[in-house]
């Protein structure tokens, strides 16, 4: 499903050969400091998500145990900065 959806709490995917595929036009957003995805079952697949966040947390976004672990192809940034941190340059 196309939107913005809120991380809010941590998914523990703990079951074996889970495959968790994210949607064109579906952006993960980050809203509390944790490690959004914990991976303890084998053979996970983790695909294709799009995420960031709201604020610059100082944490993981995924953190693997399981063995066979598949992370691919997924796009992570972080927040967008207010204007005036990207304008703001002293010269000397």
């Amino acid at each position: 499903m196309r939107g913005n959806y809120p991380l809010t709490t941590q998914f523990n995917l703990n079951k074996a050969g889970v495959t968790l595929e994210g949607s064109r036009g579906t952006v993960l957003t980050l809203e509390a400091a944790l490690i959004p995805f914990l991976i303890t079952a084998a053979d996970v697949t983790l695909r294709g998500l799009t995420l960031t966040s709201d604020a610059p947390y100082a944490n993981e976004w995924i953190q693997g145990g399981g063995d066979g672990a598949l992370i691919e192809d997924n796009t992570i940034f972080g927040p967008h900065k207010s204007k005036r941190f990207d304008t703001d340059r002293r010269r000397g």
